[in-house]
């Protein structure tokens, strides 16, 4: 199931909607239960995984998918597999946020958040860093790391975004206790 979860979740990133698969049985008369004597044991049931149906229209204009595979082919699903094993960690909770509906703007931040400072640390330890070390940087360096891996390419200013995440933070951790 884990091959099954990898390629559901690059099919989530590509369109950003939740797909879900039914799993499901199927009868192989054809192929009955055996032991290892050769004698038959009565009927197989294996495992099938079937495509779920859409419960929602997606909406007017919609691209369908972000990635098709003519623009991966083999080898893309291959690396994306790689990745997917590599850190999951970081993109467990950004991709399961996706299936958080009508949810505020503040979950959605809580459930990512952690998935970004994963992928921080991550990052740090792919290039070199013990995880201890990785481990015990404070959320600045992490958001950076993540902005020198993305070579500064974020439709935004990535040096500002790292200001206001830390200092927002940081505001919020220095404020004086509410009087009971």
């Amino acid at each position: 199931m884990r091959l099954h979860s990898a390629i559901r979740d690059l099919l989530v990133m590509s369109r950003w909607r939740s797909e879900s698969c039914v799993p499901v049985k199927a009868l192989r008369e054809d192929d009955p239960m055996r032991t290892l004597d050769g004698e038959s044991h009565g009927d197989q049931w294996r495992d099938v995984v079937v495509a779920d149906d859409e419960r929602t229209a997606p909406p007017k204009g919609y691209r369908p998918h972000l990635l098709r595979y003519e623009d991966l082919e083999a080898a893309g699903i291959l690396r994306w597999l790689h990745l997917r094993d590599e850190f999951a960690r970081a993109l467990d909770p950004v991709l399961s946020s996706i299936y958080l509906q009508s949810t505020t703007a503040s979950t959605l931040l809580a459930q990512t958040g952690p998935g970004i400072e994963a992928l921080g640390y991550l990052l740090m330890v792919r290039d070199g860093m013990t995880p201890r070390k990785a481990g015990s940087a404070i959320l600045r360096a992490r958001l950076e790391q993540v902005l020198v891996d993305l070579n500064h390419c974020l439709p935004f200013d990535g040096s500002a975004w790292v200001e206001r995440t830390v200092g927002n933070l940081q505001r919020t951790e220095t404020r004086e206790p509410h009087p009971a």
